[in-house]
């Protein structure tokens, strides 16, 4: 099992549409807990791969997430 966490500030929180149906698209089980600061998302993926290219879509489309 591959797990990653992302971290989306508050601030970012305008790009979570768009984030989410990317880790749809990637993620086999995602978690998602919202806080004071913003939200954190955990995410199972099916291989390291997988995962690897989640987070290379994310840098792609979403570069300013962060």
């Amino acid at each position: 099992m591959n797990v990653h966490t992302f971290i989306i500030s508050e601030k970012s929180e305008k790009y979570l549409d768009a984030f989410e149906s990317i880790i749809r698209k990637y993620g086999t089980r995602i978690s998602k807990i919202s806080t004071k600061d913003g939200t954190v998302y955990e995410i199972e993926f099916d291989s390291s791969e997988l995962m690897d290219n989640c987070k290379k879509a994310i840098s792609q489309q979403l570069p300013n997430l962060y």
